[in-house]
């Protein structure tokens, strides 16, 4: 039995957007069934990292006795807060991402998001509403003198627009008094921008503090018993070990979707669909029912490209993927992810997917498996899987189950 391309060579659509945001890394989620806003080209997350010591908004009773009505405003306020974001998120940020059809286009687009800071920038625009709109021409012109001032102003202030680099990638920088922060990053032909570029004006997670059960012991045991709780002591922890937000936790989430940026190229036009690398050559899009050899590499840059076997499994390798073929019964997942349905094993074999974190002991069955940063999420559709880490632990996925894995070992199914 061997493998054989099924198809690929084209750009493919059938990845969306959302795969650039999901899932996130532990410890952050959206903020709600809202948080994710999705077109062909363009995505919009709210994302929040979950508060490891949640604030109560409890009410005084003791409010009671002065004024019921007080009371029941405040506790009515208190639940609120209890429901809203502000009591599961200790940050919250947005992030948008829009592809365009190269890096050239996103550059410009990224330099005309900051058109209020370029003398005459909108001239063009507003010249092109006056003449679809002759009505409006006057109070156009009159736009257009007042905006014609901003430049001015804001440089007066010490505004300034320039380009540079953001954890390793091309950025447009907003300067002003009050320091310099990236607006918009450019990576292949995404353009990344939001709140979350913010991230470095966050404390580092060195930052000392006393640990979440210390301020809860120094809250609740009683005042003045002599206790070491009672005496005043340093900061016993840090914002890391506390799990609370820092920037290394806020440019962590930004590098991984820096990464998956770089590993799709969704829509570029010089890009390869897929390369086979065999032994030392590399063909690119070979055509369909090109037969693949052991230890072939499949490396995907724009395009979906699906393989074969002579029992009609068939396992979808993704954009900005690359798969190993071992042999007709193993194949090893470098990075990226793929989708497979597995009906029949080779005689006298297991089927078995790897990579650097994990193992799959396929029992028939339909599942996808992603490789992203150190951490491994197998999905079962249809079926079980059994999901074993390095270390010798294994679980069963079966249908409708999830499961993640890391070098630290294997996750509850979820």
């Amino acid at each position: 039995m061997t493998w054989s391309i099924k198809s690929g060579g084209e750009i493919s659509g059938s990845r969306s957007m959302d795969e650039v945001f999901l899932p996130l890394p532990e410890g952050w989620e959206l903020t709600g069934s809202d948080g994710l806003n999705l077109s062909d080209r363009q995505a919009f997350a709210e994302v929040g990292h979950i508060h490891p010591d949640p604030p109560e908004f409890r009410t005084d009773p003791d409010l009671a006795l002065v004024s019921r009505s007080l009371f029941e405003q405040t506790r009515k306020m208190m639940d609120r807060l209890r429901r809203s974001k502000h009591s599961r998120y200790d940050y919250i940020c947005d992030i948008s991402v829009i592809a365009f059809p190269g890096r050239e286009e996103a550059r410009k687009h990224a330099e005309n998001r900051m058109i209020p800071f370029k003398e005459g920038g909108l001239d063009s625009v507003l010249e092109a509403a006056a003449r679809l709109n002759p009505e409006a021409a006057e109070k156009i012109k009159e736009a257009q003198k007042a905006l014609s001032k901003v430049p001015d102003a804001l440089m007066d202030r010490g505004v300034s627009v320039s380009g540079g680099r953001f954890l390793g990638e091309e950025a447009v920088f907003t300067a002003g008094p009050g320091g310099r922060i990236p607006s918009a990053v450019i990576i292949n032909n995404f353009l990344l921008s939001g709140t979350i570029l913010g991230a470095g004006e966050i404390n580092p997670g060195s930052v000392k503090i006393h640990s979440i059960e210390c301020r809860k012991a120094k809250k609740n045991h009683k005042s003045g018993c002599g206790c070491s709780l009672c005496l005043v002591h340093p900061p016993c922890s840090t914002r890391a070990n506390e799990n609370l937000i820092h920037r290394e936790e806020a440019e962590g989430l930004l590098k991984l979707l820096f990464a998956r940026l770089r590993a799709d190229n969704r829509g570029r036009e010089d890009s390869p669909g897929f390369t086979v690398e065999r032994k030392g050559s590399r063909v690119e899009n070979p055509g369909e029912g090109a037969g693949l050899q052991k230890e072939d590499i499949i490396k995907t840059g724009s395009s979906e490209v699906s393989i074969t076997d002579e029992l009609d499994n068939l396992v979808c390798i993704a954009p900005g993927s690359e798969l190993k073929v071992e042999d007709e019964a193993l194949l090893e997942q470098v990075q990226g992810e793929l989708r497979a349905k597995i009906r029949k094993f080779p005689r006298g074999r297991d089927f078995s997917i790897r990579n650097p974190v994990a193992v799959l002991g396929v029992r028939g069955t339909e599942f996808s498996l992603r490789m992203e940063q150190g951490i491994s999420e197998l999905k079962v559709f249809e079926g079980e899987v059994e999901f074993s880490d390095l270390k010798g632990g294994s679980v069963t996925v079966r249908e409708g189950q999830g499961c993640r894995c890391s070098a630290e070992g294997l996750r509850k199914p979820f």
